[in-house]
């Protein structure tokens, strides 16, 4: 088996219902971009102020630094429009900023409530990718945590996909359920609860073991569980021929035993990624200044080379009359440059930071093969046991 790390660098990313707006980044009519009661927005104050607000007559939110943003300030107004405020106080008062932001999976997963931890853009937007996501696909999600891969999975299927998501904890997947129906995204993602590690057994219906799912019936299955090798015959089962498989671990210990439990069933392009996230800043760098040395003077004929000398002579003194003549009065001398200032200028450049986020887990991507889920007999899964 071949293990392929990929360091990715880079710098410091539906249908019409009424708070369906997390599936599309654009309004279809004028009327979309017009916050009402019941719209959902991104209250934005700062980098690391974001909030998300469900609009509401007579409502109030806390926004950063204690002021209070009154929701009848944002019906009415367009989504991208700055609200400004002043907030008084016994010691003079400021100024209060925000925007109000149309919601997009990016800021769902800046400023979610996290039930656990959560993939974040980068690590989202590598996995969509590989998948092979587009419009129509059937995605099957273990592991729903806190649904920051859920909202984007369903943007990339959005319309006529569905993604399927479970969670082995009940509260979460009601959580998540709940969430799903306020962003207005259920009709494309189903929440359940179900243990996706639970192994087959002879005779079994489709529906009492693995992801529930019918057979060879998702273009794409991702696995976010503790122990992901015990759940790749119902993948094998869950996918299509050919279909895609991304597991994410974050130890190099689950990656080797779940790329092992794969190569038996047959999937082919077994790779390991690990995404890293570098930053960048722009930094302005001082150079000294390169002068051009003279060009050497091309051989002439002594002639010519003389007749040019007097040439420029006599338009030099001609100059140098004129200029006599119309010259006016001497500008106030200047205060002298400092020594080495004629030396050196200034040129912005991006400059790589010192730290770069650590690790977060490893992606294993892996493409099903061609030939039939062959299941295992009672004595096989009883002799595995023992």
């Amino acid at each position: 088996l071949k293990l392929q790390f990929l360091y990715l660098i880079g710098t410091p990313a539906l249908s019409l219902r009424p708070c369906a707006v997390m599936l599309r980044t654009a309004a279809k009519t004028d009327d979309d971009n017009v916050i009402k009661a019941g719209s959902i927005l991104v209250l934005y104050e700062g980098f690391q102020e974001t909030r998300f607000v469900t609009v509401k007559e007579g409502g109030k939110t806390q926004g950063a630094g204690g002021s209070i943003w009154e929701h009848a300030d944002f019906i009415g107004k367009r989504y991208g429009d700055r609200i400004k405020k002043y907030v008084a106080a016994k010691k003079g008062g400021w100024n209060q900023e925000c925007s109000l932001l149309r919601p997009t999976a990016e800021l769902w997963t800046d400023c979610l409530t996290h039930r656990t931890q959560i993939l974040y853009v980068a690590d989202i937007s590598f996995i969509c990718m590989k998948l092979g996501l587009r419009n129509g696909s059937v995605v099957v999600e273990a592991g729903t945590g806190s649904g920051s891969l859920s909202h984007s999975l369903a943007r990339a299927v959005h319309p006529t996909g569905r993604v399927h998501t479970f969670d082995f904890h009940e509260v979460r997947s009601q959580s998540a359920a709940k969430e799903f129906a306020a962003h207005g995204v259920d009709h494309v993602v189903t929440a359940g609860h179900r243990d996706v590690c639970k192994q087959y057994t002879p005779g079994c219906a489709d529906a009492d073991w693995a992801f529930g799912q019918p057979a060879g019936s998702a273009d794409a299955v991702f696995l976010d569980v503790p122990q992901p090798w015990l759940a790749c015959l119902g993948l094998q089962h869950t996918l299509r021929p050919d279909g895609m498989f991304c597991n994410y671990s974050p130890c190099i210990e689950q990656v080797q035993r779940t790329c092992l439990g794969l190569d038996k069933l047959g999937f082919k392009n077994i790779e390991t990624y690990e995404v890293l996230r570098r930053e960048f800043r722009d930094h302005t760098v001082r150079y000294p200044r390169l002068f051009n040395l003279p060009r050497s003077e091309e051989k002439k004929d002594p002639a010519a080379a003389a007749a040019d000398a007097a040439a420029d002579a006599s338009a030099g003194e001609k100059r140098k009359h004129d200029a006599t003549e119309a010259a006016p009065a001497s500008p106030p001398a200047k205060k002298a440059a400092k020594k080495g200032d004629g030396d050196m200028f200034s040129a912005n450049k991006l400059v790589s930071c010192d730290t770069m986020r650590g690790h977060t887990a490893y992606l294993t991507i892996a493409t099903r093969g061609l030939g039939p889920t062959v299941y295992p007999t009672a004595e096989e899964l009883a002799q595995a046991s023992s």
